[in-house]
């Protein structure tokens, strides 16, 4: 039974051995994995660092062509409105170079007419004062 004994003992141990064997083995195994796990979290920070600078990069460039596109923009509303401005003075100016010289040469008719008038009057005075002369002399 000794032998017995000590066989089965001897089994015992070889099966405690072959577990803390295989406990330490899946310490191990754990700790390489942790350590795997780790070293992928740190890349993917480190990814994620990198990916969150490029777009606000990129965010950073869209707002200033943005901001450029708007001043563009403006800049042209601006000189479209001194056009239009500048066309409207210049037609109100035509018109009222137009109207003034409708009336210069209204005024210069009616100055014509009026030169006309006393010419005619000066005519007709001097006929008729020839006519009176005449009937004095008859």
């Amino acid at each position: 039974m000794s032998k017995k004994h000590a066989e089965e003992r001897l089994k015992k141990m070889k099966v405690n051995r072959l577990r803390e064997q295989q406990q330490v083995s899946n310490k191990h195994t754990t700790l390489a994995m942790k350590v795997i796990l780790k070293e992928r979290y740190l890349q993917r920070l480190e990814q994620d660092k990198a990916e969150n600078l490029q777009f606000k990069k990129e965010q950073t460039l869209v707002k200033e062509e943005t901001m450029q596109d708007n001043k563009r923009r403006i800049q042209q509303q601006l000189r479209h409105r001194a056009l239009v401005q500048a066309i409207k003075v210049d037609e109100d100016i035509k018109k009222k170079a137009a109207l003034d010289k409708s009336r210069r040469i209204e005024a210069l008719k009616r100055e014509q007419r009026r030169q006309e008038t006393d010419a005619s009057k000066r005519v007709i005075q001097a006929e008729v004062q020839q006519l009176m002369k005449f009937q004095h002399k008859i």
